[in-house]
């Protein structure tokens, strides 16, 4: 398992509105479900597509053995992205940290 670290600063003389800091799952890993964290109230949000859209909630659809489709929660090995949105404005000189988790393959 690896753990990787996101660490910013505002380094401007304003506030920083509408941050949001978006990383890749690495090739030959897969992301590890409900790892991501902050150290603010950051919402986080995934993509199973190669970070062109974003959800709370990946979801698929899945053939049951009756012929019928179903949206079931994305596979782990799906998840491609991990993108923090920090909602409040980041002050002058105001840091913020995320990490997420992978296994490696």
């Amino acid at each position: 398992v690896l753990r990787y670290t996101v660490d910013g600063a505002n380094s401007g003389e304003i506030e920083a509105k509408g941050l949001s800091v978006t990383q890749p799952v690495p090739a030959q890993t897969t992301y590890i479900l409900e790892s991501a964290e902050s150290d603010s109230s950051a919402a986080v949000i995934y993509s199973i597509d190669g970070g062109q859209s974003f959800v709370a909630e990946p979801m698929v659809e899945v053939t049951l053995p009756d012929g019928t489709v179903e949206l079931q929660p994305a596979p782990a090995e799906m998840y491609t992205h991990v993108q923090w949105n920090f909602g409040d404005d980041l002050a002058s000189a105001q840091a913020v940290k995320a990490t997420y988790n992978v296994q490696v393959q």
